[in-house]
């Protein structure tokens, strides 16, 4: 009797095992969530989504944020993007069985932080392309000059209004060290952070000063200290580093020529595999890495809006 109610048993396990993989859909059929850069909108994505819905499949340009909302604090964003989502997904049986996120720009770093951050996500791809996934920052070397210049004539004027950072007062002297030191002792402002997003994607090359200030990037690459009786945060760090590695992969894609993000190939920039967040698998890179989940493609000569009329992330949407 108990063999046989154990055959039974078996038999059941079997079924719905069967049905699940007959449930399936292949990663090439699952639907696509996309995440617009700073400044941009859902209608950024327009040739990916031309691309993509040609071949039956579906996708979602996100717009929880657009234009100039998308300027305030990234850690304001990232809940309204993780309702957005839920709203879809839970009205349509189409995401059942997962779907990938493509971020661009600021886009690719808070694609991350809501995969991190959602616990119920069924993400099976994570795209970055050009994403602010490691911070910036913008040196006196001469590979930087093209990116700071962008920044304090372009970029940066449309991220701060001049009460809080007048990027014009600066000459091209005070590119040397002045500029950065200013920021740097911007960004530790916390009422700022809670505003604008780009005082949460900075990062000072001083480890202590930017773990201890930043209340975003820290975080997401669990970097942040936890006091030893805070149970709650050395609890998040878990959660976010156990849904880290629900990813199926993460695919990083970026360009020497970007002209906005500045050049990483340079001797100045540490590897990857050097990172504390690596070597200490702090949120799960390392073990993604390990089971053959990580994909770093560098393609040259694509400026950093031109990713989202390129061709090369669709092969890491197969």
């Amino acid at each position: 009797m108990a063999v046989r109610s154990f055959l039974l048993a078996l038999v059941a396990t079997a079924a719905s095992f069967v049905a699940a993989c007959a449930d399936e859909v292949p990663a090439s059929e699952l639907p696509v969530f996309f995440f617009h850069g700073v400044t941009g909108n859902a209608t950024n994505g327009r040739n990916i989504k031309a691309n993509l819905t040609a071949e039956g499949r579906v996708f979602v340009g996100l717009n929880f944020c657009e234009a100039e909302c998308s300027t305030q604090s990234v850690t304001a964003q990232i809940p309204m993007a993780i309702a957005q989502i839920r709203s879809i997904v839970q009205k349509d049986s189409r995401f059942d069985n997962g779907y990938h996120f493509v971020g661009h720009s600021q886009g690719g770093g808070l694609a991350r932080a809501v995969v991190e951050n959602m616990n119920d996500h069924k993400v099976h791809s994570l795209v970055s392309l050009a994403g602010v996934q490691n911070g910036m920052f913008y040196g006196p070397q001469a590979e930087d000059v093209v990116p700071l210049y962008i920044m304090v004539n372009t970029l940066g004027p449309q991220l701060l209004t001049t009460d809080i950072f007048d990027f014009s007062k600066y000459t091209t002297a005070d590119w040397r060290g002045k500029i950065q030191h200013d920021l740097a002792v911007l960004d530790a402002n916390q009422t700022l952070q809670a505003k604008y997003s780009l005082m949460n994607m900075n990062r000072e090359p001083t480890d202590a000063y930017f773990i201890e200030n930043n209340k975003y990037l820290p975080y997401l690459n669990n970097l942040n200290k936890c006091n030893a009786t805070d149970a709650a945060c050395e609890n998040d760090k878990l959660r976010r580093k156990a849904n880290f590695l629900r990813l199926k992969a993460a695919h990083f894609f970026a360009s020497p020529n970007d002209g906005i993000e500045t050049k990483f190939e340079e001797f100045t920039v540490m590897k990857m595999e050097d990172t504390v967040e690596y070597k200490e698998d702090t949120y799960g890179l390392r073990s993604l890495d390990e089971r053959g989940g990580l994909h770093r493609t560098t393609v040259a000569n694509v400026s950093h809006n031109c990713w989202i009329v390129d061709g090369y992330i669709y092969p890491a949407l197969q």
